[in-house]
């Protein structure tokens, strides 16, 4: 698995160096951190196979639209009783004959499934999001592809009269790569059970835009139920983590109450000397605020640096919307954020593709060769 460049450097080091953001940057970068993790715990839609270039629209578009779609509807009803899945719908896919009614043509992507099926074939703009499940989502890298059946041809009929009704297909950009980022939207899922643990500034990069990359997927972990696995760094741990209780993805949005109280105040809530008084902070659940915190904000870390698991935000019956439905995020613009439509608050200042002038320096330790055999006398015999 293969990250691209970011230049921008780690979140950590930009922190480190301003001492806090405002709370309109912190909002900025924790929007896009709720994207990410709505995307991992629910994931699912992304496209499959149909582009209209070639299907003109006259001026009764919307009525030649219906019309040429309730062909489309007949055409793989039929198909689908036979259990085949098209996959290739497209205007150059589609003749008109002397009557002004279409034939479907171009099987070659056809494929007889009575479950499911893994094969990645089709044209970008009109791939069901199924099918791009195994590629990349904008914030996070997606693992796990769940397969996909008939279903697709029917999204690939809705690109299609979107196209024949707008005259532009609904999903475009120059590459391949973007086009899959604006389908794969993070509101069209479903759960995929997956617990980052690990969030923190150190594994958070910024690309050259000032958008954020969600790296590190070390402690990573698909789970449906609970687990009991200790990991993460002290200060973002969850209390019940440190308990052993068990815990499920809830352990993420407390991570991300840290994460924001450090953004806005520049310290974490929980610190100290020695990782066991860390502990005793965390499962005590008593947070000071600094004094420049809004109200707002106060009330949202609250909720996320919940101790009683029946109460902290994300964990709740409405899920991750009660965080993006939260008053500190009134003004976030969630589609806006995710289409990287947002002005961000901090632009790296890069001279090329390959510049790391953003990233700190380390000394490197000088290696040092011995001249003589480690184990020698060990194998002195041998």
């Amino acid at each position: 698995m293969v990250l691209e460049y970011v230049p921008g450097g780690e979140m950590f080091s930009h922190l480190r160096k301003s001492g806090r953001f405002s709370e309109q940057a912190a909002r900025f970068y924790a929007a896009q951190i709720v994207l990410a993790f709505e995307y991992l715990h629910y994931l699912d839609l992304i496209y499959r196979d149909l582009k209209p270039e070639n299907l003109l629209i006259d001026n009764q578009g919307l009525f030649t639209a219906r019309f040429y779609a309730a062909q489309i509807v007949l055409a793989f009803e039929y198909l689908h009783y036979l259990d085949l899945i098209y996959r290739d719908l497209k205007p150059e896919n589609l003749l008109i004959d002397n009557q002004g009614y279409i034939k479907v043509t171009d099987f070659g992507f056809a494929k007889r499934v009575k479950g499911r099926t893994w094969t990645l074939c089709g044209t970008p703009e009109y791939l069901a999001p199924e099918i791009i499940l195994s590629k990349s989502n904008k914030l996070i890298v997606v693992f796990f592809s769940k397969g996909y059946n008939k279903a697709v041809d029917w999204w690939a009929l809705g690109v299609l009269i979107y196209e024949m009704a707008a005259g532009y297909p609904p999903f475009f950009a120059d590459q391949p790569i973007q086009i899959y980022e604006k389908i794969d939207g993070p509101f069209l899922c479903r759960t995929n059970h997956l617990i980052y643990r690990d969030l923190k500034p150190e594994n958070l990069l910024i690309d050259n835009q000032g958008y954020i990359k969600v790296t590190d997927f070390g402690f990573a972990k698909r789970v449906k139920g609970r687990t009991w696995t200790l990991c993460g760094t002290p200060e973002y741990l969850a209390p019940e983590i440190i308990l052993s209780k068990g815990y499920n993805k809830a352990v993420d949005w407390w991570a991300l109450g840290v994460l924001i109280y450090e953004m806005a105040a520049g310290y974490p809530p929980f610190f100290a000397d020695q990782p066991i008084q860390i502990y005793e902070k965390i499962v005590s659940g008593k947070v000071r605020f600094p004094s420049h915190f809004s109200s707002e904000l106060k009330e949202l870390l609250r909720n996320l640096l919940q101790v009683d698991l029946t109460k902290r935000y994300g964990n709740l019956k409405n899920g991750v919307n009660d965080i993006k439905g939260h008053r500190w995020f009134s003004s976030t613009d969630w589609i806006a954020v995710y289409q990287k439509k947002v002005e961000a608050p901090f632009l790296p200042k890069c001279k090329g593709p390959g510049d790391t002038s953003n990233f700190d320096d380390y000394e490197e330790e000088t290696l040092r060769i011995s001249s003589t055999e480690k184990c020698a006398k060990e194998f002195s015999d041998f």
